[in-house]
Protein backbone atom coordinates (compact mmCIF):
# COMPACT_ATOMS: atom_id res chain seq x y z
CA UNK A 1 0.00 0.00 0.00
CA UNK A 2 2.76 2.47 0.86
CA UNK A 3 4.62 1.62 -2.36
CA UNK A 4 1.45 2.16 -4.41
CA UNK A 5 0.75 5.42 -2.58
CA UNK A 6 4.22 6.81 -3.15
CA UNK A 7 3.97 6.12 -6.87
CA UNK A 8 0.42 6.86 -8.03
CA UNK A 9 -1.62 8.40 -5.21
CA UNK A 10 -3.34 11.68 -6.12
CA UNK A 11 -2.79 14.53 -3.70
CA UNK A 12 -5.93 15.49 -1.77
CA UNK A 13 -5.81 18.31 0.75
CA UNK A 14 -7.27 17.36 4.10
CA UNK A 15 -10.51 19.14 4.92
CA UNK A 16 -13.66 18.59 6.95
CA UNK A 17 -15.11 16.52 4.10
CA UNK A 18 -11.96 14.82 2.75
CA UNK A 19 -9.53 12.59 4.63
CA UNK A 20 -6.63 13.83 2.54
CA UNK A 21 -3.84 11.86 0.89
CA UNK A 22 -0.24 12.40 -0.06
CA UNK A 23 0.70 13.05 -3.62
CA UNK A 24 2.51 10.17 -5.28
CA UNK A 25 5.64 10.46 -7.39
CA UNK A 26 3.72 10.70 -10.66
CA UNK A 27 1.62 13.57 -9.35
CA UNK A 28 4.82 15.60 -9.18
CA UNK A 29 6.44 14.16 -12.29
CA UNK A 30 3.38 14.98 -14.39
CA UNK A 31 3.46 18.68 -13.57
CA UNK A 32 4.03 20.76 -16.69
CA UNK A 33 7.72 21.32 -16.01
CA UNK A 34 9.03 20.04 -19.32
CA UNK A 35 10.79 17.15 -17.59
CA UNK A 36 9.19 14.39 -19.64
CA UNK A 37 10.00 12.60 -22.85
CA UNK A 38 7.15 11.25 -24.94
CA UNK A 39 7.88 7.74 -26.12
CA UNK A 40 4.78 7.38 -28.24
CA UNK A 41 4.07 3.73 -28.89
CA UNK A 42 7.77 2.87 -29.31
CA UNK A 43 9.57 0.42 -27.05
CA UNK A 44 12.00 1.68 -24.46
CA UNK A 45 15.38 2.24 -26.06
CA UNK A 46 18.67 3.82 -25.10
CA UNK A 47 18.07 6.88 -27.31
CA UNK A 48 14.89 7.84 -25.41
CA UNK A 49 16.51 7.09 -22.06
CA UNK A 50 19.54 9.22 -22.93
CA UNK A 51 17.21 12.02 -24.02
CA UNK A 52 15.47 11.84 -20.61
CA UNK A 53 18.78 11.78 -18.73
CA UNK A 54 20.02 14.80 -20.69
CA UNK A 55 16.79 16.69 -20.00
CA UNK A 56 17.04 15.88 -16.31
CA UNK A 57 20.64 17.10 -16.14
CA UNK A 58 19.81 20.31 -18.04
CA UNK A 59 17.10 21.03 -15.46
CA UNK A 60 19.40 20.45 -12.48
CA UNK A 61 18.45 16.85 -11.79
CA UNK A 62 20.66 14.04 -10.55
CA UNK A 63 19.03 10.92 -12.06
CA UNK A 64 20.03 7.76 -10.19
CA UNK A 65 17.08 5.37 -10.39
CA UNK A 66 14.80 4.13 -13.14
CA UNK A 67 11.47 2.87 -11.81
CA UNK A 68 9.51 0.67 -14.21
CA UNK A 69 6.81 -1.98 -14.30
CA UNK A 70 8.23 -5.53 -14.55
CA UNK A 71 6.77 -5.83 -18.07
CA UNK A 72 9.53 -3.41 -19.12
CA UNK A 73 12.30 -5.80 -18.05
CA UNK A 74 12.36 -7.40 -21.49
CA UNK A 75 12.95 -4.01 -23.14
CA UNK A 76 15.87 -3.20 -20.85
CA UNK A 77 17.31 -6.67 -21.40
CA UNK A 78 16.93 -6.24 -25.18
CA UNK A 79 19.37 -3.31 -24.99
CA UNK A 80 22.00 -5.83 -23.94
CA UNK A 81 22.43 -7.10 -27.49
CA UNK A 82 25.87 -8.63 -27.05
CA UNK A 83 24.99 -10.29 -23.72
CA UNK A 84 28.28 -9.08 -22.36
CA UNK A 85 27.18 -7.84 -18.95
CA UNK A 86 25.21 -10.49 -17.08
CA UNK A 87 24.36 -9.95 -13.44
CA UNK A 88 25.02 -13.12 -11.49
CA UNK A 89 23.43 -13.05 -8.05
CA UNK A 90 21.83 -16.47 -8.02
CA UNK A 91 22.92 -20.01 -7.32
CA UNK A 92 25.28 -21.83 -9.67
CA UNK A 93 22.40 -23.95 -10.96
CA UNK A 94 20.47 -21.03 -12.44
CA UNK A 95 21.26 -19.69 -15.91
CA UNK A 96 20.28 -16.41 -17.52
CA UNK A 97 21.00 -12.72 -17.28
CA UNK A 98 19.15 -9.47 -16.93
CA UNK A 99 19.86 -5.75 -17.02
CA UNK A 100 19.91 -4.21 -13.53
CA UNK A 101 21.64 -0.89 -14.26
CA UNK A 102 21.70 1.62 -17.08
CA UNK A 103 24.66 3.89 -17.84
CA UNK A 104 23.66 6.93 -19.87
CA UNK A 105 25.82 8.56 -22.53
CA UNK A 106 26.49 11.27 -19.92
CA UNK A 107 27.96 8.87 -17.36
CA UNK A 108 24.88 8.64 -15.14
CA UNK A 109 24.63 5.19 -13.54
CA UNK A 110 21.03 4.41 -12.71
CA UNK A 111 19.75 1.34 -10.91
CA UNK A 112 16.62 -0.16 -12.48
CA UNK A 113 13.90 -0.93 -9.92
CA UNK A 114 10.79 -2.84 -10.96
CA UNK A 115 7.44 -2.37 -9.23
CA UNK A 116 4.01 -3.75 -10.13
CA UNK A 117 2.62 -0.46 -8.80
CA UNK A 118 4.03 1.41 -11.80
CA UNK A 119 1.85 2.03 -14.82
CA UNK A 120 2.66 -0.25 -17.74
CA UNK A 121 2.97 2.70 -20.12
CA UNK A 122 5.39 4.86 -18.07
CA UNK A 123 8.80 4.75 -16.49
CA UNK A 124 10.26 7.29 -14.06
CA UNK A 125 13.85 8.43 -13.82
CA UNK A 126 14.34 9.88 -10.35
CA UNK A 127 16.79 10.84 -7.65
CA UNK A 128 15.73 8.80 -4.60
CA UNK A 129 17.58 11.22 -2.34
CA UNK A 130 14.88 13.79 -3.06
CA UNK A 131 11.96 11.53 -2.17
CA UNK A 132 10.61 11.79 1.35
CA UNK A 133 7.78 9.95 3.01
CA UNK A 134 6.29 11.42 6.13
CA UNK A 135 2.92 11.15 7.79
CA UNK A 136 0.29 13.82 7.44
CA UNK A 137 -0.28 16.12 10.39
CA UNK A 138 -1.68 14.24 13.41
CA UNK A 139 -1.44 10.94 11.51
CA UNK A 140 1.81 9.27 12.56
CA UNK A 141 2.60 5.83 11.17
CA UNK A 142 1.75 2.99 13.53
CA UNK A 143 1.94 -0.74 13.25
CA UNK A 144 -0.33 -3.45 14.54
CA UNK A 145 -0.31 -7.20 14.74
CA UNK A 146 -1.57 -8.85 11.55
CA UNK A 147 -0.49 -12.43 12.27
CA UNK A 148 -3.12 -14.93 11.09
CA UNK A 149 -4.52 -17.21 13.77
CA UNK A 150 -2.37 -20.33 14.14
CA UNK A 151 0.56 -18.97 12.12
CA UNK A 152 4.09 -19.90 13.19
CA UNK A 153 5.44 -16.44 12.31
CA UNK A 154 4.81 -12.81 13.21
CA UNK A 155 3.25 -10.42 10.70
CA UNK A 156 2.82 -6.66 11.20
CA UNK A 157 0.75 -4.13 9.27
CA UNK A 158 1.79 -0.48 8.89
CA UNK A 159 -1.05 2.04 9.15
Amino acid sequence: MIAASTINMPRVTRSSSAAGSMGGRFRFLQQQTGNSVAGGSASIDSAKLNQAFELSRLNGGNPQTIVANPVHAKYFSAMNQSNNNPVVTRSETTAGNYVANFVSDFGDQAKIVYSYNMDKDKIAITDPGLIRLRPMENSAFTDEDATPSGADYVQRRIL
